[in-house]
């Protein structure tokens, strides 16, 4: 997740953080968050997060099955 409004990192650093980081798959793009933004904009996190590890979890049960 990366905030598009922030001064100090340009979004290409996102991206290069994905394809550097085995098993990155995406970037999520918050258009008015900042270096911060999950203390400013927890809504921004949480629907991405919760989505992430029911993914997690989903992938978990179905090896365990």
């Amino acid at each position: 997740m990366w905030g598009l409004n922030d001064i100090f990192f340009d979004k290409k650093w996102a991206y290069w953080l994905k394809d550097t980081i085995p098993g990155a798959e995406r970037v999520i793009e918050i258009p008015d968050g900042r270096l911060f933004f999950p203390e400013d904009r927890p809504d921004a996190l949480t629907g991405p997060m919760l989505g992430f590890w029911d993914k997690v979890m989903g992938a978990a049960t179905a090896a365990a099955h």
